[in-house]
């Protein structure tokens, strides 16, 4: 089964994948992309079942499903294998990846990785549904992106703000909603993995998070980031983007 249609392009000399967000597009990674282009070949694929330019051919039904269609994605690609990088939904999916296709990933940047070192709270889930009612949304959805980002600003202000309303009030999810990584999926990595956590974060409990990641991941690299949210990797470009190449270029040393 294919999962999505993918064009033939030569394998890039430098390989590096980066995943996004939830309904965010690959606008979200803007302030991200182009300084990991200097050093790194970045390819920013949108997920499938997401809003974005991926073009899904067959139905999404599991996790199995989800890590498939990356897969089959980077073989159309020609990648045998990269170094992917996800922030909240990216994350789980990168996630999802090294547990069930290990041999596709040679490492793995979780960014504040949503339901995948610790569970969503009760009331994350509880916000979300004024933002799928018809009619409560308009008003509900820009709340709920403030909270989530924790910063303060208008959503509406900012261009990937605009983009992640319009994309949750207007485009129906076609995806099963991301399960926990059981402890024995995670002590599974083999790879090496840096997972940052945002201090502020709303996804999860922060220090559960990263404490989990110590204990269970093998070879891993979990930080705990002062006074970041979960909108971490804009809030925080420069730092991730450095901390995302020096990451990389030590786990090829390795290899």
């Amino acid at each position: 089964m294919r999962f999505a249609r993918t064009g033939s392009v030569p394998p890039p000399a430098c390989r590096s994948c980066s995943c996004t967000a939830p309904t965010g597009t690959t606008v979200s990674w803007e302030p991200n992309i182009e300084p990991l282009a200097r050093r790194r070949t970045v390819l920013s694929i949108d997920l499938l079942g997401e809003p974005g330019a991926s073009t899904q051919t067959a139905p999404i039904r599991s996790a199995d499903d989800q890590a498939a269609w990356l897969d089959q994605t980077l073989e159309g690609l020609g990648l045998a294998r990269a170094h992917l990088a996800g922030v909240s939904m990216g994350g789980w999916t990168a996630c999802n990846l090294a547990v069930r296709r290990p041999e596709r990933v040679a490492s793995a940047t979780l960014l504040d990785p949503i339901n995948t070192l610790a569970r969503m709270p009760l009331g994350l889930i509880l916000r979300t549904i004024p933002t799928l009612v018809p009619g409560l949304s308009r008003r509900a959805t820009p709340r709920f992106l403030r909270y989530i980002d924790g910063q303060g600003a208008d959503p509406l202000a900012d261009p990937v703000g605009r983009v992640i309303d319009a994309a949750m009030r207007g485009y129906r999810k076609a995806t099963p909603q991301p399960a926990l990584f059981k402890d024995a999926q995670l002590r599974s990595l083999s790879m090496p993995i840096l997972a940052i956590v945002a201090s502020r974060s709303v996804i999860h409990e922060p220090t559960t998070a990263r404490d989990r990641a110590q204990r269970l991941i093998p070879h891993v690299r979990a930080e705990l980031w002062p006074d970041a949210t979960h909108a971490i990797s804009g809030q925080c470009a420069d730092r991730v983007n450095e901390r995302v190449l020096q990451f990389t270029e030590e786990a090829d040393s390795h290899q």
